[in-house]
């Protein structure tokens, strides 16, 4: 029951975020400020599909978090092997075996 509680805590912040995100990016560009390269592809497709600029802000940083999410999913194991070769963190006998017992989880 707990971790419900801390998922739909972090997802009310997230989405939070995305709102005021959004509202930054709209009264930037009233103010004829521009926009920032991450608000270029929002703005681009409020200006192609007609919807707005705050609705794309949201769309845009939900699907690249998803995207994120997935990525990091996937090549978590070789992102912490790769770490680690930069690191030189495995010297002994005990430290390889945990690096091939990673190995083995990136290729599954």
């Amino acid at each position: 029951m707990d971790k419900i509680h801390i998922t739909w805590k972090r997802a009310f912040s997230y989405m939070s975020g995305l709102f005021v995100l959004a509202f930054g990016v709209s009264l930037s560009i009233l103010a004829d400020l521009g926009v920032s390269p991450v608000s270029s592809l929002p703005y681009a497709l409020s200006l192609s599909s007609g919807m707005t600029v705050g609705i794309g802000t949201v769309i845009a940083a939900y699907l690249l978090g998803k995207i994120l999410g997935w990525y990091m999913k996937h090549f978590k194991a070789r992102l912490e092997l790769w770490l680690a070769d930069e690191n030189d963190d495995f010297k002994d006998g005990e430290d390889e075996k945990e690096k091939i017992a990673i190995e083995k989880e990136a290729n599954v």
